[in-house]
């Protein structure tokens, strides 16, 4: 008879515990980002006596969340294409600002008249003066360069 009412001990914990973990879901049902769980049941392990197997009641063997793997896995890559689009606009708008002038006297203006000088140097390689312009335009472009940092 102890047997009996032992089995139907385990079975009255088990409900108790599905009773709690409803409760749990229906007070969490609005709350954003919250999905319901689940109480696992099993067989506690039976007891054989005389050949006979005898079986002891349940247990609680776990209690987890219910939740769709393929949805998840997508909302983690979102996630992650979200992270790498976000930071490559943001390394795309510093080098937006070096290069997007709204006067003429910027980096771009100092860069296509350094590339012009090595044309006039290509036209007149043994010119000094030519080549002293060309020194002069790298100058200039190390120190826009240093003035945009």
């Amino acid at each position: 008879m102890s047997n009996l009412l032992n089995i139907g001990r385990t079975g009255l914990h088990a409900s108790k515990k599905a009773l709690e973990v409803t409760g749990h879901n229906i007070s969490n049902a609005n709350t954003d980002g919250y999905s319901r769980q689940k109480v696992n049941q099993t067989t506690n392990v039976p007891i054989t006596k005389d050949g006979l197997i005898t079986g002891t009641g349940t247990r609680v063997k776990s209690i987890t969340r219910v939740h769709d793997k393929f949805v998840e896995k997508r909302l983690r890559d979102a996630h992650a294409d979200s992270s790498y689009y976000e930071n490559r606009a943001n390394q795309l708008s510093q080098v937006e600002e070096v290069f997007n002038e709204i006067d003429n006297e910027g980096l771009n203006k100092i860069l296509n008249n350094f590339f012009n000088s090595f044309r006039d140097l290509a036209n007149q390689p043994e010119n000094e003066t030519v080549r002293s312009v060309v020194r002069d335009k790298a100058q200039l472009v190390v120190k826009g360069f240093q003035k945009n940092q």
